[in-house]
């Protein structure tokens, strides 16, 4: 989970960087900054979504034992 916050924070402060080059009118860095904002925070919600979508699946291999009852009988 520390790797999905730290790319996060990346992706926000390249975000900012290219804002700083965009009001000193320095344009060409402000794109390759907004596109590794972009990257970074694409990359971030990819994992996140991934990693969401693999616990629901270990949840549904392995439900808690209290529930585990209740399935075998359906």
């Amino acid at each position: 989970m520390i790797h999905i916050i730290f790319r996060a924070v990346l992706g926000i402060f390249w975000f900012v960087t290219a804002g700083l080059n965009f009001f000193w009118d320095n344009k060409t860095y402000a794109l390759l900054y907004s596109l590794l904002g972009i990257s970074f925070l694409f990359s971030a919600y990819a994992h996140w979504k991934k990693e969401a979508a693999d616990s629901e699946k270990k949840t549904k291999k392995n439900p808690p034992k209290k529930y585990r009852k209740s399935m075998k009988k359906s």
